[in-house]
């Protein structure tokens, strides 16, 4: 088993990385996994690709603003499928091969991620958007404010929680319009 990285919608392999870490897996597995090893060398494509992003987001309450209702769908898709039991028992599984957890403690982060995406499901998306205005001093003058995305944000999570601290910082910056870039820890 092995990691790749994604970057503009290209996976990339050991080449691209230059070098690997080898890892026993937690519960013992015959198959070890390899992991790639970031090197300052290789980031160059990453840092260009988040730059290309601009300050008000990918979207915003006034730019693309039915990707809200795209993220809702992607995560009605999603959280259908993590919640077949076929598909949350390999994440289970998968969770425990990189964390020292019980089948019950990894079933509950599949659990606590699948209920998250259920909760952003259809258009729930669009009111993390949520805007607000106040009446102004005059007559007919109000003062409206906007949630706005960060645009390049960069994401960096620990081991402990595999599947759930990822996946929820990730869509969450996803959902509001960032363009993330997401490092797990090199053990996980």
């Amino acid at each position: 088993m092995e990691n790749l990285s994604l970057k503009s919608l290209k996976w990339m392999n050991q080449e691209f990385s230059c070098a690997s870490l080898e890892l026993i897996t937690a519960m013992l597995y015959p198959v070890t996994i390899l992991t790639l090893s970031v090197l300052c060398s290789i980031l160059q494509p990453f840092v260009e690709s988040l730059s290309q992003c601009p300050k008000h987001g990918l979207h915003n309450p006034f730019k693309s603003p039915e990707r809200y209702l795209l993220y809702g769908d992607i995560s009605t898709k999603a959280a259908h499928m993590l919640a077949l039991p076929k598909v949350s028992d390999f994440f289970t599984r998968l969770i425990q091969r990189v964390a020292p957890k019980s089948y019950q403690q990894a079933a509950g982060e599949v659990f606590v991620t699948l209920k998250f995406l259920e909760n952003f499901c259809g258009d729930q998306v669009r009111f993390l958007a949520r805007s607000f205005a106040v009446p102004g001093n005059h007559h007919g003058q109000q003062s409206h404010g906007y949630r706005w995305p960060y645009g390049p944000v960069t994401i960096i999570t620990p081991f402990n929680f595999p599947l759930e601290i990822p996946l929820l910082q990730l869509m969450g910056a996803l959902y509001v319009g960032n363009k993330p870039l997401l490092k797990v820890d090199s053990k996980v």
